[in-house]
């Protein structure tokens, strides 16, 4: 995980010298208990990471409103930071 959070980071530094956004997804052996599941995570979660990057392009509005909302990509979601009065 640490080489993953220097990836990340080296990442965000391309992003910001070309001034464009660049869509990272990582998925971890140890997020998942079999091959099997760890496909669908990994399938799951670069689905989810493409449409936020259509909605980043397209409908930032809709990023914004779905802000702590406790969205996951390729798991169940956690839920929003508050709940609703």
């Amino acid at each position: 995980r640490v080489c993953a959070h220097e990836a990340s980071l080296g990442l965000l530094f391309a992003g910001v010298l070309e001034a464009k956004p660049i869509v990272e997804c990582f998925v971890f052996e140890g997020e998942a208990d079999s091959p099997r599941s760890l496909e669908t995570l990994a399938r799951r979660r670069a689905e989810e990471h493409a449409e936020n990057a259509l909605a980043l392009l397209f409908r930032p509005r809709d990023l914004a409103r779905r802000a702590g909302e406790g969205l996951r990509q390729g798991f169940p979601d956690a839920g929003p930071v508050r709940r609703a009065r």
